[in-house]
């Protein structure tokens, strides 16, 4: 594996609450979590998060709780913040 790669993973964690997500945000982590694919979601981690977007979204083959809303989905997202 690369080096690169190898930053990659130790940078990517998972959130399973909003101020989980945020602190992980915070410490400039790239967080994976579930999340309902709709903007006004993502418009909320953003805001909740102070500038945090998704880098990028993917279907998942398990289910899980979307972080904002509490419903079943089956997407991930990845949010980080640029600095």
């Amino acid at each position: 594996m690369s080096i690169a790669r190898n930053d990659i993973d130790e940078n990517i964690d998972e959130a399973f609450s909003k101020e989980e997500l945020k602190k992980k945000i915070e410490k400039g982590k790239l967080v994976r979590v579930y999340m309902i694919d709709e903007p006004e979601v993502e418009d909320y981690i953003k805001e909740y998060t102070n500038g945090a977007t998704s880098r990028f979204i993917e279907d998942a083959n398990k289910e899980g709780k979307c972080i904002h809303t509490g419903k079943k989905t089956k997407t991930i997202a990845y949010f980080a913040k640029s600095y």
